[in-house]
């Protein structure tokens, strides 16, 4: 039985700069919300700044606020899939915790899920026609982007231009697919979950989003992007064993 409507599912790393700023955004959109049926979980992945003592000292004002806190920084994938498993919600979203997305997207992909009963997955694409930029990313971010698009599209997943956009949602049934299924660690979860959907043949849709880059990623350009071209070989090879099957 679902508790909630929705669950939010954001992982934080070294966030002690933003993450004040992200949860007031979230606790006064939830509150909007007439059905109040939403929760919040933020898993923090062993972040080494203040990041643990401003989410401990939320918690006690925070309606339907849960925290995860990790001992060490596990990767995006990881704390994802934390959050994943504590999840309540009929519906489950992860996102960005600087919300680049803002925070009214999450109520309409809620609507577009429930527009389509059959929807299991719907996910925010920066190249929907319908989606625009207020600040963009620095040219070294774009580079990468650009680079590792190229390569996903050449080796994994051809028809998805956009794998990255950090917003995705999905019915409770993927969820528990995905939990138990992903094996990456990093970033290249979002690939992931894109080849366990693709190979169940569930429906899919992207949604129009609204990019706002409010900070530095926590990508290390070089050395992140070398490990998330070994999880795309590691990622290829289970597909091939029809580990997604």
């Amino acid at each position: 039985m679902n508790i909630f409507e929705l669950s939010v599912v954001i992982p934080v790393f070294n966030g002690a700069d933003f993450i004040g700023q992200s949860l007031s955004a979230l606790r006064e959109w939830r509150d909007s919300q007439a059905s109040k049926s939403v929760e919040i979980i933020i898993v923090n992945d062993g972040s080494t700044d203040g990041t643990a003592k401003i989410l401990s000292s939320q918690i006690q004002n925070f309606v339907g606020l849960k925290i995860i806190n990790l001992d060490s920084n596990e990767g995006k994938g990881v704390a994802i899939r934390a959050g994943l498993q504590m999840a309540t919600g009929e519906y489950s979203v992860y996102t960005d915790a600087d919300l680049p997305y803002g925070v009214k997207v999450l109520g309409n992909m809620l609507e577009e899920m429930k527009k389509y009963p059959t929807l299991d997955f719907l996910y925010g694409s920066r190249t929907h026609f319908e989606s625009g930029v207020e600040k963009e990313y620095g040219l070294v971010r774009k580079l990468g982007r650009l680079f590792f698009s190229g390569v996903v599209r050449g080796l994994v997943l051809s028809d998805i231009p956009d794998t990255q956009c950090g917003i995705k949602m999905m019915r409770q049934s993927l969820v528990k697919l995905v939990v138990a299924r992903s094996v990456i660690s990093r970033f290249a979860f979002d690939i992931e979950v894109f080849v366990l959907v693709k190979a169940r043949k569930l429906p899919m849709k992207d949604f129009p989003v609204l990019l706002n880059h409010r900070k530095e990623s926590s990508v290390r350009i070089i050395k992140d992007t070398a490990v998330m071209l070994m999880d795309i070989f590691l990622i290829k090879k289970n597909q091939r064993k029809g580990v997604y099957n």
